[in-house]
């Protein structure tokens, strides 16, 4: 909340300290789910010893949807702006405030962010309660603490219901764009700013990716065996198009025996065509319903089931 003061407390302090962190240009912004799946606001735990790996982790498809940072590709043209303070004027000429502006935060994406595919995945957001990180062209993420003493360091809340990205067309002058824009919630106090730096992450905030959604087609089921053939997402309309993702190993499939409760060892891994992985294993008596795990680091690769005839 923006207090319009703040009462009981000593005056704050106006002296400059020697090396301030201030915020620069933005460089692109990270969703974040409002909510955890316990139901607790989403936040990074800055006393951790391993921060920079923590944050990366969080971007990752092993980390649930619910908590995961979902980092947007770098925008042009970025402007931040709050609209003015409503006041109201009495009789006497005295103005009284009622309410602080609102924050509003645009800009496009271009060139390869500009797809409509990235469109269509932008859309899937608002759906939801939904808060964001902003990184600058320094490599700084910047968020809230609610005190300077706390470890917890929170993304900022969004209006979800503003949330729109809309696609804007190419013309003799301009290239394709995607316009991202959305509210943050009325009354926050921008005193609560603080930002991880580069050198307390131990790399450049920038750094920090979405995943590529990675779509999958299931073949060829046997008691012994299953194919999988793995693609990146599809530009064209015609249909068998898509990028392959091809070069896994064994170490990145991981096979489960959901009826039966038990994992299940891959004994043979086999890639042809590019991105289409043949596996084998040793026949489980009867029918049952298996879950294969795929993780990669970058891409977004959603859990297999399928069912092995009896």
């Amino acid at each position: 909340m923006a207090e319009f003061c703040t009462c009981g407390v000593s005056y704050g302090e106006t002296g400059l300290d020697g090396c301030p962190v201030i915020g620069r240009t933005p460089h692109n912004v990270i969703i974040v789910p409002r909510y955890a799946e316990d139901g607790t606001l989403n936040k990074i735990n800055t006393s951790s010893n391993t921060l920079g790996a923590d944050i990366q982790a969080l971007t990752q498809f092993v980390t649930p949807a619910q908590e995961r940072l979902y980092p947007i590709p770098f925008g042009e043209n970025f402007v931040i702006t709050k609209s003015d303070t409503i006041y109201e004027t009495g009789p006497s000429g005295n103005k009284y405030k009622i309410k602080e502006g609102i924050r509003t935060i645009a800009f496009e994406l271009w060139d390869k962010a500009s797809s409509v595919r990235m469109l269509a995945e932008l859309k899937k957001f608002g759906c939801s309660e939904l808060s964001y990180y902003i990184v600058d062209i320094e490599g700084k993420l910047e968020g809230y603490k609610n005190d300077v003493t706390d470890s917890e360091f929170y993304p900022y809340p969004m209006s979800t219901s503003t949330y729109n990205a809309i696609l804007m067309y190419a013309t003799d002058a301009s290239v394709q764009k995607i316009m991202l824009s959305f509210d943050q919630t009325q009354y926050f106090n921008d005193g609560k700013i603080y930002y991880l730096t580069p050198s307390d992450l131990g790399y450049s905030a920038t750094e920090l990716k979405g995943l590529v959604p990675i779509g999958n087609l299931v073949s060829n089921i046997t008691t012994t065996g299953v194919t999988i053939a793995l693609f990146k997402p599809a530009y064209s309309a015609v249909y068998g198009t898509a990028t392959p993702l091809g070069g896994l190993t064994l170490a990145n499939f991981a096979l489960y025996n959901f009826t039966g409760s038990s994992p299940v060892a891959i004994t043979g891994l086999t890639e042809q065509p590019d991105g289409t992985y043949n596996l084998t294993y040793t026949a489980v008596a009867g029918g049952n319903a298996f879950e294969l795990t795929i993780t990669a680091n970058g891409y977004a690769i959603p859990v297999i089931s399928y069912v092995d005839p009896a």
